[in-house]
């Protein structure tokens, strides 16, 4: 175990935590905590945890997938409950380094859970893919003065900065207005009206690393909800 690290899991649904009152981390019905979060079938499929607290973590992950589905979303997470118009402000902060390269696909993301569970919002900060994850925009938007495009699976709506996948922006670090956009998409048809929280999350989907060990990894992390 390095000694910089407090927890070391290589187990496929490991977990790191709960971390208790952890300060940078408000409003949230649970501490968080962080997880493996592996469903690979591919027995191949390497990652291990490495975590100090929810906002000092990475994995090493290898996958050849030759550019396959997600494998694994491993994150800091926890439950949060009530109307989501209910918070004067929810914003969160996030910084990760993980590889860009030709090999490398995956994602720095929210995924946000509302409504029991019936409906999934995915806002994706920082990029590593080719046009085979390009998805098809249904609208833009403007939040913290910068365009977003909003693509829709089904129950899943993804958000990625830009104005369409062909202009998209990347970002290491930032801070997000996640209440402004859950409140946008309420008013605009993309969330039921008085959608209720069910559980957040921030962390990594990971498809691909071209079979090579690449290190996934959180800097710093916050959530606010007030």
């Amino acid at each position: 175990m390095p000694a910089s690290y407090s927890c070391v899991t290589a187990v496929f649904k490991g977990r790191c935590g709960p971390y208790s009152s952890h300060a940078q981390i408000i409003g949230t019905d649970t501490d968080p905590s962080v997880d493996q979060n592996v469903w690979s079938g591919d027995l191949s499929y390497k990652q291990k945890l490495y975590a100090n607290n929810p906002g000092d973590w990475y994995v090493t992950a290898a996958a050849n997938t030759h550019f396959g589905g997600v494998l694994t979303f491993p994150n800091t997470g926890f439950y949060m409950s009530g109307a989501v118009d209910r918070f004067s402000s929810i914003t969160s902060s996030f910084s990760t380094t993980f590889p860009h390269n030709a090999a490398t696909v995956g994602w720095a993301a929210y995924d946000l859970w509302l409504n029991n569970w019936a409906d999934e919002v995915m806002i994706q900060t920082d990029i590593s893919a080719n046009s085979f994850y390009d998805c098809s925009s249904v609208v833009t938007a403007t939040f913290g003065g910068e365009p977003w495009h909003l693509c829709v699976f089904g129950s899943e709506r993804v958000w990625k900065r830009g104005t369409d996948d062909s202009h998209r922006i990347n970002q290491a670090a930032g801070t997000v207005d996640i209440k402004s956009i859950l409140v946008w998409m309420e008013q605009h048809g993309y969330l039921p009206a008085g959608s209720t929280w069910t559980a957040g999350s921030f962390g990594f989907e990971i498809c691909d690393t071209g079979g090579i060990d690449e290190n996934f990894q959180v800097n710093g992390f916050s959530w606010t909800a007030r």
